[in-house]
This record gives C-alpha cells, structure tokens and sequence, in this order.
C-alpha cells in the first residue's frame, strides 16, 4: 500500500505535484447546483448527479477534464426532493420523497438519455438506492423519519426496505415492502442487546431508520444500516422480509485510554555462526499472531522468520554483472515460532520452532 501523505490545500506546492502511485490529480470540474449523489453510466460516459433538489443533472464525461451539462431533468412532478441515485444497465433509478416528505416516496426510472420510463411507489423518505448485482432488482432504504415527537401534527412512519422487481422489464416493475412490524413486540429485548430505540411513543417499526443497503454478491441477502439505532437488518430478498436485527455494540470509553507495554526477546538461542566467525541469534520475525491465553495465564503467540540473516547488496562476483547479496548463514531455513509471554514477569519461552524446508 502506498502512503499518501496529507496536503496543504492552501499551499502553492500542490499545483507543483508530479501524479504517480497512490496520487490524485484534479483533471477537471462542473460547478452546478450542488452534488450530493452521483452515479456513472459507462456505456454513454454520462454522470447523473443529484443534490437533495428537485433537479437530475446529466453530465457528459466522454472528456473528463471538460464536463459538460447536456440537461437537467425535472424531478417535481414525482415529489419534493431526490435523495439518491443508481445506475445499471443504463437503466437509472433516483429515489424521490414524497410532499409532505413522510408521505410515502417514489423511485423513478429513465433511460440514460434522460427519457421517463416508469416510477413506482416505495415508503416514505427513499433515501439510498442500490441495484442488485444483475440489475434485476432495485433496493431502496426508506429512512421514515417523524416530521416530530408527541406534537398534535405529528407523523412518524414507518421505516421499511422496498425492494423493486424488474425482471419483466422496467414497463412492469413492481415493488415489495420489507417491514418491521413483525418486531414490534421485541422492543425491551432488542433494546437489552444493544439496539437503540429512543421515539417518544413510537414502536420499533416507527423508530428504525435504514439508511444504507449493501448486497451480497448472489443477489440473494442485504445488509441494511440503521444508524440511529445503532444496528443492522439483514434482508431476505427473495421474500423481502427482514430476518433479523443486529446490535453493532458498545465501546465504553470510561475504561480510559488503551496503553502498550514493550517486552524485550531476551535469551534467544544461536542460529549459527557465520564464517567470520559471529555468533547470530534467532530474530528477523516477520509477523505476530495472538493464539490465546495458556491455562497458566501466559499470551501465546506464533510468528515466523525472514528469509535468514543477509546484508545489503554488493559485488562480490566481479565476473557477474550486478550486486549479489550475501547470506550470513547459507544453511539457514525459515520456521514458525511458538512463544509465551508471561505479562507479569516479561519472560518470553520458545514452546515450538517448525523448519520449513524441502527435500531439495
């Protein structure tokens, strides 16, 4: 992995960089009415943007350092604001909120030309969108947030996943609702495990708000965000129920800071001795895995060697072209490491060394 190494974006040095590995260079840029979501259509080179407007702005691409808008497409005859965008297939889905926002939602459809293909209605705030990775399917979290708490106008709907089907094309899509009514009774039981329900009033349906969606790659399972609530929904997209919510857990921070204590590997047996006559001792590990606490208390960890004691290059063979590096012990193999560390005393024990090695 290559280090990138943070930049002043106020110095004149960065007009000065020269773009390599693991560089980003700006090659070029679009000031339009802001850009919160985007999403890139490959086949045309067009990028359709979104900015939590009532505007789909489409960006031509095929020269990236001059973007160019080709149009911008009205989203106010599908409701009050779109909320995020998806391509595939040049097939384009934005997810538009409803008017007053907690009414439900809609995902429109266009082609990548920009021409209105079908819209479809899915629960109330459509936030994130995501196709399933063989286009087929459209998933869209609906974040469902109240317009307040305990208030005379107050409405607070129901989160949900919708899960778009267009299997028999875009012209006969239809849409399913994945709910979360089925846990409403489970409130004090999600809550003891982690999930954060907090509504005034509201049930768990009302107070989970999904807000971003991955897929596995079968197509067949996705993962749902519910950020507010400090979980996860898992998603059966086949029959498009939510099979269960996970807590993500707690860090407690009382605890304090965490602290690192170095142990020096003393008493290191002999690997050999090199032909001008140095003794060398075990070292060069090149990695550490943690294996545990042994039944006397001890950490057990496992590690491995490097290649063998060698120096820098040099030329030592003046018949041969170029430097060859030296190996201090010819003889030497690589093996894997066993050790305890005893955390009270810092004495370190070998308990196991593997030689790798072949016939040859």
């Amino acid at each position: 992995m290559t280090a990138v190494n943070p930049l002043d974006p106020n110095s004149s040095s960065i007009t000065n960089l020269t773009p390599g590995p693991g560089s980003l260079q700006k090659i070029g840029g679009f000031a339009g009415e802001g850009a919160e979501i985007s999403a890139y259509d490959p086949t045309t080179k067009r990028l359709f943007v979104i900015s939590g407007g009532t505007e789909l702005q489409v960006l031509d691409l095929s020269n990236p350092s001059q973007p160019k808008l080709l149009q911008a497409l009205d989203i106010k005859p599908y409701g009050s604001a779109a909320n995020s965008v998806a391509i595939s297939n040049g097939l384009v889905a934005v997810a538009v909120e409803g008017s007053p926002r907690t009414s439900p939602g809609k995902v429109v459809f266009f082609d990548a030309n920009g021409l209105f293909q079908a819209a479809v209605d899915v629960g109330a705030v459509p936030d994130m969108l995501t196709f399933t990775p063989d286009g087929k399917k459209v998933l869209v979290a609906n974040e469902a947030e109240p317009s307040s708490y305990n208030q005379p106008d107050s409405v607070d709907p129901v989160g949900s996943v919708s899960i778009i089907d267009l299997t028999n094309g875009v012209a006969k899509v239809t849409a399913a609702t994945a709910g979360f009514e089925s846990f409403n009774a489970q409130k004090a039981d999600l809550q003891a495990k982690g999930i954060r329900i907090f509504g005034p009033n509201a049930t768990v349906a009302q107070d989970l708000e999904p807000e971003y969606i991955t897929v596995t790659a079968d197509g067949k399972t996705a993962y749902v965000t519910l950020q507010e609530n400090n979980g996860l929904a898992v998603v059966d997209i086949a029959t498009a129920k939510v099979t269960a919510i996970v807590p993500l857990g707690l860090k407690d921070f009382s605890k304090g800071l965490p602290t690192v204590t170095s142990y020096d590997f003393t008493d290191r047996p002999a690997l050999g001795t090199t032909a001008g006559g140095q003794t060398i001792q075990l070292g060069g590990f090149s990695s550490l895995f943690y294996e545990g606490k042994a039944a006397n208390g001890n950490l057990k960890f496992v590690t491995n060697t490097d290649r063998g004691p060698n120096g820098d290059p040099v030329d030592l063979n003046p018949n041969s072209p170029g430097s060859e590096r030296p190996f201090a012990l010819p003889d030497f193999q690589p093996e894997i490491i066993r050790f305890e560390l005893n955390p009270t005393t810092g004495q370190i024990q070998l308990t196991q060394q593997i030689q790798l090695s072949r016939a040859d």
